[in-house]
């Protein structure tokens, strides 16, 4: 059953809404996720980038006999009328591929912008340890240096490539704080309710 493939934070961070509530699934991979809310109750919208992966997502839902609207789109195209959703979940890791500092926030003020006046962002995104002796510290220092020179071709600090998940070599920003994470997100008009896990419940901060 997919309800049950959502881990103990997943599950605790979807306690607070309602069976029926309108979600939205940014990321969706295979359905992992979208089809565990879609078995919960909710009124699930789906969105990914890959149209392989959407396919997927679609048979099974359909092998499972459960309703979800699928989208192909990426974060930063997705558009929805104001009070739309009730709550977005962004797929683990998710946001992190997203370059640009700018463009993370900018897709989380797309995000704000058509939840309800109660609705709420779920965040799945970690927050990366290193060495401090470690070759990416030296990196992002000399990145550092370089940007405040004037140098604004130059990656940002924590930028980087990953080849895990399912969509192969990537794109991947690397937080390695907690405070840089929560500063994009006060900064898009979020402010963090509470963390579960790798969960950043969030609320907008005019309502």
């Amino acid at each position: 059953a997919f309800g049950t493939t959502l881990d103990s934070d997943e599950l605790q961070a979807i306690q607070r809404f309602k069976p029926g509530s309108r979600l939205l699934d940014i990321g969706c991979g295979t359905g992992r996720e979208a089809l565990a809310l879609a078995q919960l109750g909710h009124q699930v919208t789906a969105l990914d980038i890959s149209p392989a992966m959407l396919n997927a997502a679609q048979r099974n839902a359909e092998r499972e006999g459960l309703k979800v609207c699928f989208v192909l789109a990426a974060p930063d195209e997705f558009d929805a009328p104001p009070n739309s959703f009730d709550g977005v979940y962004v797929s683990p890791e998710v946001y992190s591929y997203t370059p640009g500092r700018r463009r993370r926030i900018e897709v989380l003020r797309r995000i704000r912008s058509f939840l309800t006046d109660d609705g709420a962002l779920l965040l799945f995104q970690s927050v990366a340890s290193r060495c401090l002796l470690g070759r990416s510290l030296l990196v992002d220092l000399l990145r550092r240096i370089a940007r405040r020179t004037g140098s604004h071709d130059v990656s940002e600090p924590g930028d980087g490539w990953t080849s895990e998940g399912t969509y192969g070599l990537a794109f991947k920003h690397f937080f390695f704080s907690a405070r840089e994470l929560h500063s994009e997100i006060l900064e898009s008009g979020f402010r963090v309710e509470n963390v579960v896990g790798s969960c950043r419940i969030c609320r907008p901060t005019d309502r």
